[in-house]
């Protein structure tokens, strides 16, 4: 199995529409007909309401943004008024990689971020987005691009980071020296030394909060770090084992083989 641990990607090809909407208590918006593109709504006063096709509803207040997908299919109201911020735009599966990706834009959930914080910290990202649309300057598709790909990965880190709770921060100094030594000989002890756990607790947080072991994470760096060596066609197969820890070589090509499902020398030449 590959590991995909902090290896993700998604591209966002072309922003569709950007705006800036007021909605009184008389509007409404109806999709029941389908989404086409993702978009990101974010609630700026008042409260949204999406009827869904399904009998499902889901309420958008003041401060909150929630993520929606193509073929959605629902009518938007605002009982007390509401002005928003509404972004549409192009992701091809085909640029999607990683669990994180699937989870988060290929699963028919709808994902929101309560927590006002996201709202206030990208504030100035979304109002950017909407005024380039607005006037449509030179280049206003590339430079809004740009800025939706920039707020959709916070939207997903945001997302990861309230999912994994307290324990990340309880495992976050393992975590930095795991990213910044990946390739040292480091074990189970001096990681939890440097979160004042016990080796047990912190095992024991870790795959709480990660779903992976520690060592099985520093494997999966090892990985990442490996294909880059190996795509840059500027070490043999022996100094790549050795620039991510490895003694011996042999051990470096078992290793890898078992994570990718092919050996070091065959996947450059795949």
């Amino acid at each position: 199995m590959e590991y995909q641990i902090n290896d993700f990607n998604f591209a966002i090809t072309s922003v569709v529409v950007a705006h800036r909407i007021p909605f009184d208590q008389k509007s409404y918006y109806n999709c029941l007909d389908g989404r086409k593109y993702y978009g990101l709504v974010c609630a700026i006063t008042g409260k949204l309401v999406f009827n869904f096709y399904d009998k499902k509803q889901l309420e958008l207040n003041a401060g909150e943004v929630v993520l929606l997908k193509p073929s959605d299919r629902y009518i938007v109201t605002a009982p007390t008024g509401c002005e928003h911020y509404a972004i549409s735009f192009e992701i091809p599966e085909k640029t999607m990689e990683g669990d994180i990706s699937k989870k988060f834009l290929l699963s028919k959930d709808n994902f929101i971020i309560r927590q006002g914080t996201f709202a206030n910290l990208n504030k100035e990202t979304f109002e950017n987005i909407c005024s380039i649309w607005q006037k449509k300057e030179f280049g206003y598709r590339v430079k809004a691009t740009v800025l939706a790909n920039k707020l959709l990965f916070n939207f997903i880190k945001s997302l990861v980071s309230y999912e994994q709770g307290d324990g990340y921060n309880k495992i976050k100094p393992a975590i930095k020296m795991l990213e910044e030594k990946w390739n040292a000989q480091l074990s189970l002890k001096d990681l939890a030394s440097v979160c004042s756990l016990s080796v047990s607790h912190f095992r024991h947080v870790f795959f709480k909060t990660l779903k992976i072991p520690p060592m099985e994470y520093r494997d999966s760096l090892r990985i990442l770090y490996a294909k880059d060596y190996l795509m840059s066609e500027r070490y043999t197969v022996k100094e790549i084992a050795s620039l991510c820890g490895f003694l011996d070589v042999n051990y470096f090509n078992r290793f890898f083989k078992k994570h990718v499902g092919t050996t070091p020398t065959k996947y450059v030449n795949r």
